[in-house]
């Protein structure tokens, strides 16, 4: 059997069509339930020069005033937000899906922007929040630090603030490992999750934006 031949990437895709919202819950499922899993969450938010307080619980579908709603928020254990996800298979970006969701952490915290996308969505994702977030109607200056081919990360010039982009297969992945020593039903349970990443990524059609075709990208 395939590594994505899971019954979760079997029943969700004939369930609902919202598998991004599938995902992102299992995924809050996963955190909520796992130290371990949240460990390496916080892993991939810290850098030597940036260490948020520890996000210990999450909550999906959080709507806010402006009608924002972001996939996913997390929460450390004061419960200031300090986590906004995104959760990507092949939905195109939403207008403001980067540079508005900002507003919405604690101005004077440090806080998080993550977007979890497929591997072979990383550059082309990359791109189009990049462009989102210099081009808005409020321009917002980065500075790109250097990551690995499956994360990007950019440092909020003027805030304490960090926009990151993590493949699912890469963050997934590592918490299987963190929970293979101790739990065996969280391990099925990350396994079950990958395996709809993974059918995601590789039966899914994958639409081409008017945008993926510019010369800045290569063909």
């Amino acid at each position: 059997m395939a590594e994505q031949d899971t019954l979760l990437a079997y029943l969700v895709p004939k369930l609902t069509n919202q598998v991004e919202n599938a995902a992102t819950d299992a995924l809050a499922f996963i955190l909520n339930n796992s130290a371990a899993c949240r460990s390496v969450l916080n892993n991939v938010l810290r850098d030597s020069d940036f260490n948020p307080e520890p996000i210990v619980s999450v909550q999906t579908q959080v709507i806010y005033q402006d009608g924002s709603r972001p996939d996913m928020v997390g929460y450390d254990q004061r419960g200031v937000k300090r986590l906004l996800v995104e959760a990507k298979f092949w939905a195109s970006l939403g207008q403001r899906q980067a540079s508005g969701y900002f507003e919405q952490l604690e101005e004077a915290r440090p806080g998080v922007l993550l977007f979890i996308a497929p591997d072979s969505r990383i550059e082309t994702l990359w791109t189009e929040i990049r462009r989102q977030m210099e081009n808005g109607e409020a321009s917002v200056q980065m500075e790109l630090m250097k990551t690995d081919g499956r994360t990007r990360k950019a440092k909020i010039v003027g805030s304490d603030k960090r926009l990151m982009l993590v493949s699912w297969d890469q963050l997934l992945g590592s918490m299987a490992v963190a929970a293979a020593s101790d739990d065996r039903r969280l391990t099925s349970d990350i396994q079950q999750l990958s395996g709809l990443a993974k059918s995601q990524d590789e039966e899914a059609f994958h639409p081409m934006h008017p945008e993926e075709l510019e010369r800045a990208l290569p063909r």
